[in-house]
Order: structure tokens, then C-alpha cells, then sequence
């Protein structure tokens, strides 16, 4: 549990949330300097809220220009609760920057937390190029990592997920009912070994008899392509 003592006018001039409280009034303390009012925190990381709230009261000189992706996710937690991105847009862009590590490339713990951050701090770039990591290598509904992500964007990228595979095996399907019809352009043994191949390298996918259905847990786009690059039809 953490206590602090802050000045009620740079509170509700940085945060949407300390608006609302002061509307209906929290606890105040014995005046100092300014500084009247006692937030009591549990549950938060206690470097991560000093940071932020020296930001809030101009307190620059105590501000790290570097941190690490794990303490910028925890400082976005606050920033998202306490609703002050304007307030630390700045030092957002600067650590942001600064991050050591270029931005994940592969489904993992790092890339949800850059994901978290790049939502937080409105980083669209950054934001679109790691939800299709994430559609294309997730096998379902992401972890939080308990996280306040969203539950709207959690659906929507599994959404994503899933029409991406339920396409591929409706094309899948369509290429297995054409091998399966004589056509002219290729011989019976052509056609039946070319048959045989698919099917095959469907059931290697778990894609046949009997095919998954929505929402398709365990399945995975980028699986599924190299599964399907793995097929040798004649």
C-alpha cells in the first residue's frame, strides 16, 4: 500500500480521474505547502507511480529519460488508470524511443507488453504492425498478462484469427472438390495422386475428418501456411 500527499490543482489539471474525485471530495490532510490531499494506492508499482506523479507536478529533474519495456507497461498501467496520457505524452515519446529492444517480432510475453504500451500511449504504427504478429502466430484469445487490456480488442483480434482460418480452409476445400472432378487440363493418375496429396497434408493439419470449427483454439495462421507449404502435389 502506497501513501502520498499531492497538490489537489496539478492532480486534476493532468488527470480525468482526479477530476471525478475531486468532484465528490476525497480525503484531505493537514495543508503543506500546497500539497492537501492523501492518495492511498494499492496493488501498484511503487517507482512507476512516483515517476508518474513527479511528471503531474512538474518535479522534471526526478524523471528518468530511459526505462525498461517492463517498467514502461507498469507506468502505462497508471497512466491508463488515472486517465493523464496528455500529461506524460512527452516523456512517453522519449522512452518509447529509447526502449533497448527493437519492437518483438514473434508472438511472447515482450510483444503483449509493447502491445499494451503502444495502445496506451495512441502509437498506431507501432500498434497495427504487433495486433498482426498477433493474428497471424496466436493459437486464441491472447494473454493479458493481467494487463487492462480491453476486452473488445482481445475479441477482435481472435476475430481477425479466425475468419483468416476459416477462409483457408474453405479454400482448401474448394481445391480439394476441383481435384476430385476429371477435368481435362490434367490425367485421372495426375489428379488422384494430386488428390491424395491434399488430403494427406490436411489431416497433417488436423483439417480433416472431422474439420475444427469457430473458434478454432489451438490453430494458427502462420502454422497453417507452413503446414500447407509442406504439401508436395504433383
Amino acid at each position: 500500500e502506497i501513501h502520498m500527499r499531492l497538490s489537489r490543482k496539478h492532480l486534476t489539471l493532468s488527470s480525468t480521474y482526479f477530476q471525478e474525485l475531486a468532484a465528490i471530495g476525497w480525503e484531505e490532510t493537514k495543508v503543506e505547502g500546497g500539497y492537501s490531499y492523501t492518495v492511498t494506492a494499492k496493488g501498484w508499482d511503487e517507482e512507476a507511480l512516483i515517476i508518474l506523479m513527479n511528471i503531474i507536478h512538474g518535479q522534471t529533474q526526478k524523471v528518468p529519460l530511459e526505462v525498461s519495456l517492463e517498467k514502461l507497461a507498469k507506468i502505462a498501467v497508471l497512466v491508463n488508470h488515472y486517465g493523464c496520457q496528455k500529461a506524460v505524452d512527452f516523456y512517453a515519446k522519449v522512452w518509447t524511443s529509447r526502449l533497448q529492444a527493437p519492437l518483438p517480432e514473434t508472438y511472447s510475453r515482450e510483444l503483449l507488453l509493447r502491445l499494451f504500451v503502444s495502445w496506451v500511449f495512441s502509437e498506431e504504427h507501432v500498434f497495427k504492425k504487433l495486433t498482426r504478429t498477433i493474428i497471424y502466430e496466436s493459437r486464441g484469445l491472447i494473454h493479458t498478462l493481467g494487463l487492462p487490456i480491453p476486452r473488445k480488442l482481445v475479441d477482435a483480434l481472435d476475430k481477425d484469427r479466425q475468419q483468416l482460418i476459416s477462409g483457408f480452409i474453405s479454400d482448401l476445400n474448394s481445391l480439394k472438390t476441383r481435384l476430385s472432378k476429371e477435368e481435362k487440363e490434367c490425367s485421372f493418375e495426375c489428379l488422384s495422386m494430386s488428390l491424395g496429396a491434399l488430403i494427406k497434408g490436411m489431416r497433417a493439419m488436423r483439417l480433416d475428418d472431422p474439420q475444427p470449427t469457430e473458434p478454432f483454439n489451438g490453430y494458427s495462421v502462420m502454422a497453417m501456411e507452413k503446414a500447407l507449404g509442406n504439401i508436395k502435389i504433383p
